[in-house]
């Protein structure tokens, strides 16, 4: 399983399917080969941290940390327009490169969902999705930033993406 697809899981909407499959998304963590030894210990702590917490926590977590602030939206291209006409733009361009490769997009979410946009990295050729993730390297560091400084359990899945743009951190650039 790409990692990915397994970001992709640990950012979604906390469910009883999310933690049924739990051991199957850390196993797949331990075997990424695209993930570094650090990088696996990281997103294995935020796997170990889900797994920890019951259900109707995680899920009110989620929608305080996600739904409740647009500083921690996971939809990216708010990050960069917030409501601008130029985001309808933006999500439109999106629609277009999913429709390119069959990307199922009925699920009812935004185009710039980013767990979406992960699911549609993971079906891309490796160089073809560095090159397209570091399109969106600009909203990921403000994502980063925003949950860290709110020191949210979900900031280093971020953090993880965000290394794979190989661009630096905001909160270690100095």
């Amino acid at each position: 399983m790409s990692s990915y697809v397994l970001m992709a899981k640990l950012l979604d909407y906390p469910s009883d399917e999310l933690l049924e499959n739990l051991p199957i998304i850390e196993q797949s963590l331990q075997e990424a080969s695209d993930l570094s030894a650090g990088q696996k210990q990281t997103l294995l702590k935020v796997a170990a941290e889900i797994k920890a917490t019951p259900l109707m926590e995680l899920q009110g977590t989620y929608v305080d940390t996600f739904d409740m602030n647009g500083k921690h939206s996971l939809h990216i291209t708010h990050h960069l327009y917030g409501e601008e006409a130029e985001r309808g733009l933006a999500m439109a361009d999106l629609i277009t490169h999913y429709q390119k490769y069959d990307l199922d997009i009925s699920n009812g979410e935004l185009p710039d969902f980013l767990p979406l946009i992960l699911e549609f990295l993971s079906i891309l050729e490796p160089a073809e999705a560095d090159g397209f993730l570091s399109q969106a390297a600009n909203a990921i560091d403000l994502l980063y930033k925003n949950l860290k400084e709110s020191e949210c359990f979900y900031a280093p899945i971020i953090g993880v993406l965000l290394a794979k743009t190989d661009r630096i951190p905001v909160q270690q650039a100095k």
